[in-house]
């Protein structure tokens, strides 16, 4: 055999293999087989080395793409997602709703915190007037003797507790400084305000804010007078709690 169709027949043979290993040797990143040149097309570089796929290209990390980028696993960022929305059908592991006829009262790491009544939510001192007790008492006694009581509901906290008090003799004239009328308020019979002393015949407003209370505190309004001469009497009247939020009372006196 001629030796020059010999040396032609290996060289055709290397060239054949040597052709068939180009496109590996030139683009050892090419994207997985999977996809198609329609999900992932030729991307472009920008400014500051940004690179841009076109418009319509899908990526698929361990699955194949059903959307621009899908992504089978676990996905972690540092910084802040800035835009979109997260249908609420597609959440999962999101904590169940409470059961009905409870209230949410707090959030912990293994989900909702449940109760049968809000008293997780305590009052703070507001605007809102939870419960009033209008009428006009008057009093005699030389001693501190109930006036007005309101007993809390569901919510304790702080409250907002007003009243108006004064202090005049059978005669109408005022009670005078030396024996004036006191009033103070109360928790479950014991003093917890500030003493307030007025000896005018007309109606003055004391207005407190005291903390501590508890779901079915009796919050009350004690008075007395300084001295019975000239028929001295005191008077309280429009006892009120005012809060933020509201809630309803059990009782009003």
């Amino acid at each position: 055999m001629d030796k020059r169709l010999i040396v032609t027949g290996v060289l055709i043979f290397f060239l054949g293999m040597l052709t068939s290993y180009l496109p590996a040797l030139a683009f050892p990143g090419k994207p997985n087989p999977g996809h198609s040149a329609s999900e992932i097309g030729a991307g472009t570089f920008g400014e500051a080395g940004d690179y841009v796929f076109p418009a319509g290209s899908r990526v698929g990390i361990g699955t194949a793409p059903s959307y621009n980028l899908d992504v089978a696993g676990d996905i972690r960022w540092t910084g802040t997602l800035q835009g979109g929305s997260i249908p609420w059908a597609r959440l999962t592991n999101f904590p169940s709703a409470c059961p009905a006829g409870q209230y949410l009262t707090g959030i912990e790491s293994t989900g909702l915190i449940c109760n049968t009544t809000p008293s997780g939510f305590p009052y703070s001192p507001g605007l809102y007037v939870l419960a009033a007790a209008d009428t006009e008492r008057s009093t005699d006694s030389t001693s501190y003797t109930l006036a007005k009581r309101i007993v809390l509901g569901e919510r304790g906290g702080t409250l907002r507790i007003s009243f108006e008090m004064m202090c005049k003799t059978s005669g109408g004239g005022n009670c005078g400084a030396v024996y004036p009328g006191y009033a103070r308020i109360y928790r479950n019979g014991q003093p917890v305000g500030t003493e307030r002393v007025w000896w005018q015949n007309w109606y003055f407003q004391y207005d407190e804010v005291i903390s501590g209370w508890s779901p079915g505190d009796s919050v009350e309004l004690y008075y007395r007078v300084g001295g019975t001469e000239l028929g001295r009497m005191v008077y309280v009247r429009n006892f009120k709690i005012s809060v933020y939020p509201p809630s309803p009372v059990v009782d009003v006196d």
